[in-house]
């Protein structure tokens, strides 16, 4: 899971490095170790696609970064899923973009996705691949689509071309959509792309082509399939982002609202509870479950920082240590609205079990009369080999657990969460991996 970026523009001009610098800040959620992008410039030698990349946030690494006049410049926010993660060092050759030259032919890439089964860093592998190929670049694409099933959004500049592609799964989000001056805007979020219009999604198993003359979707795969990983949907979008034609608040909306009817517990109208939504991602639902019980709702739980872009969330810091001492150092608490009461936490998703374990200590040492904890999501079993950092099973909470006995570990009075039919509400299919249900990607 990280985030791409790209412009394509008719004519060279200054802002589309600026437009991809900022688009890249609004996609920092999706993934903090590194960033970068790259740039066409045409030379008396040919075209050259300049790249600039290092470790550290969008803001940092581009402050005061001096643009240039270009027609294409493609970005990446880094989220280590192959490859070195940040736990042993970053390997600066692994931040993208990633460019070669073979053939008087300059070739960049970014890539969000993961693909399993690969013994060296997947995007490098990617971008090997297609250089080995004997078949024209767009033959090259096809065939990718074909035999490598998933999980990959690539954005490609290919000497003065540009090309879009996403695995015929369609696994991780990819839109385009056009500014008023007629610039293109590719971008694995809508966040970014308010300023622009017809946006729409890049189709499962879609390829398209960008060059001075024409925008033109060339390939659609015969056997695609709408297959959005619902962790999207729960976790990581921005909520003003779009999918399946409505916002991400809107779905986080229907599931509080789905994890309220399926309550059994709680009665409607309880007094001397309050309910709380876990910052960020868990507000939304917590709210809509609030509303449907009636129950007052209190933000008695909040950041330290105020982190607009999600630079500090813990899911996707490497290691279980480092996640324990960030969860620690991440929220405060209203004590005066917590004691003797009791506290209904609604989080978006529960992995390892690490940030709800340590807010319901916290709620307990402020004086909870008792903690019950809500899930908008069925339990986690199983681990993701398409981007999301869940890598064994083992570190699961709710791996070979009973709901009883996650409830225990955790510390909590009680625990409940939807079942994995509750999701029927989305047209997804690739979701049920780590949600306990396989899926064969090479079917």
């Amino acid at each position: 899971m990280c985030g791409i970026f790209g412009i394509f523009s008719a004519h060279e001009n200054r802002t589309a490095i600026e437009k991809t610098i900022e688009g890249l800040k609004l996609l920092q959620h999706r993934g903090k170790d590194g960033c970068g992008i790259s740039y066409m410039l045409k030379t008396l030698d040919g075209v050259k696609h300049n790249v600039y990349k290092e470790t550290g946030s969008v803001k940092d690494v581009f402050h005061n970064f001096e643009t240039q006049k270009t027609s294409m410049c493609i970005g990446h926010t880094r989220y280590s899923t192959s490859g070195t993660s940040i736990s042993s060092g970053i390997n600066r050759i692994e931040l993208q973009p990633i460019n070669k030259t073979i053939n008087d032919n300059v070739i960049t890439i970014v890539h969000n996705g993961n693909i399993p089964g690969t013994k060296y860093h997947d995007t490098t592998m990617l971008l090997d691949t297609i250089i080995a190929s004997k078949l024209d670049i767009e033959a090259t694409l096809v065939n990718i689509l074909d035999t490598i099933p998933v999980a990959y959004c690539l954005i490609i500049m290919y000497n003065d071309k540009m090309y879009v592609v996403r695995d015929r799964f369609g696994i991780r989000p990819l839109s385009i959509g056009y500014y008023g001056n007629g610039d293109i805007c590719i971008s694995s979020e809508t966040r970014p792309m308010i300023a622009c219009n017809n946006v729409r999604e890049v189709g499962p198993g879609e390829i398209i082509r960008f060059d001075s003359t024409n925008v033109s979707s060339i390939y659609l795969h015969p056997y695609a399939v709408s297959g959005l990983c619902l962790f999207e949907i729960l976790y990581f979008m921005n909520p003003r982002s779009l999918v399946y034609g409505n916002s991400v608040e809107f779905h986080r909306k229907r599931l509080g609202k789905i994890l309220a009817e399926r309550e059994t517990i709680i009665p409607k109208k309880s007094r001397n509870y309050i309910v709380v939504g876990v910052p960020d991602s868990g507000i939304i639902a917590a709210r809509s479950y609030s509303d449907d019980r009636c129950i007052e709702y209190k933000q008695v739980i909040k950041k330290v920082n105020d982190c607009q872009n999600g630079e500090d969330r813990t899911f996707i810091l490497p290691t279980q240590k480092i996640r324990e001492l960030a969860c620690r150092k991440k929220f405060k608490f209203s004590p005066e609205y917590i004691n003797g009461k009791n506290i209904i936490v609604i989080d978006d998703t529960i992995v390892r079990g690490t940030v709800i374990t340590t807010i319901i200590q916290s709620l307990r040492e402020f004086g909870a009369q008792s903690v019950h904890i809500r899930i908008p999501a069925p339990p986690i079993v199983d681990k993701c080999d398409l981007g999301i950092a869940i890598q064994t099973r083992e570190e699961l909470l709710l791996h070979n657990r009973t709901q009883e006995e996650a409830r225990v570990q955790i510390g909590a009075d009680s625990l409940g969460y939807l079942d994995l039919d509750d999701l029927s509400i989305f047209p997804i299919t690739s979701y049920a991996g780590y949600f306990g249900r396989h899926i064969d990607y090479n079917a």
